[in-house]
């Protein structure tokens, strides 16, 4: 018999990892831009920019004094009324 010359191909599940990757720097980008928003910009932690300081005038008003309202309510209405039964 003769011998035959087997030919092994071997095959990877491949592929695969550029969805992880995509994933992990969407990642970072959201981690950063929460940083961002959380320092407001400034990455220092304080510094030169964070000390503010405003004169504002001394404002003093007096509030207006209540007027005086008197409201008399009108009498009670005759609430003793008869009907006209006749004996």
């Amino acid at each position: 018999m003769q011998e035959r010359e087997r030919e092994t191909i071997v095959t990877t599940g491949g592929g695969g990892g550029g969805g992880g990757a995509i994933a992990a720097i969407v990642a970072v980008l959201a981690i950063v831009v929460i940083v961002f928003f959380f320092f407001g910009g400034n990455f220092t932690g304080g510094g030169a920019g964070s000390d503010v300081t405003m004169d504002t005038p001394d404002v003093n008003i007096e509030a207006p004094e209540a007027p005086n309202v008197n409201v008399e309510a009108p009498s009670a209405p005759d609430t003793n009324v008869q009907t006209g039964a006749t004996d």
